[in-house]
């Protein structure tokens, strides 16, 4: 279940899509998973996978690319980043195509689903 709460205990407040994507820079740093809003600025120096990861999705919800790269045990880490809600929020075209691809992919076999929602490849299809 989402935070209700932010981290210093206020209750969570709506943000625009417009808002959310002002927060897109390494000093100021926003990202959106399923329409909750995430303030990762000073996550970024420590971020395990580097900066990069945060850097392109600053400002834009991660939706598809937190579970992909992310245990299950790492979505409770986020409470204390937690700032609000989305008022706005709307699985977007590309996460729509993204969801279609890799449920294709996995009925065909190329996929296992490994923890939760991430999935490993089982094979690699080569061609000339």
């Amino acid at each position: 279940m989402p935070p209700s709460k932010d981290a210093a205990g206020n209750d969570a407040r709506m943000i625009s899509s417009k808002e959310l994507r002002a927060h897109a820079s390494a000093d100021d740093l926003w990202i959106s998973i399923s329409g909750d809003v995430y303030d990762v600025t000073a996550w970024l120096p420590r971020h395990p996978g580097g900066d990069l990861p945060l850097l392109t999705l600053a400002g834009q919800d991660a939706i598809d690319a937190f579970p992909a790269y992310h245990p299950p045990s790492a979505r409770p880490l986020l409470r204390r980043f937690f700032v609000g809600r989305l008022s706005d929020y709307a699985v977007s075209p590309a996460s729509t195509d993204y969801r279609r691809l890799l449920a294709q992919l996995t009925s065909a076999g190329l996929f296992d689903r490994v923890d939760g929602p991430t999935h490993k490849l089982r094979k690699t299809v080569l061609s000339a």
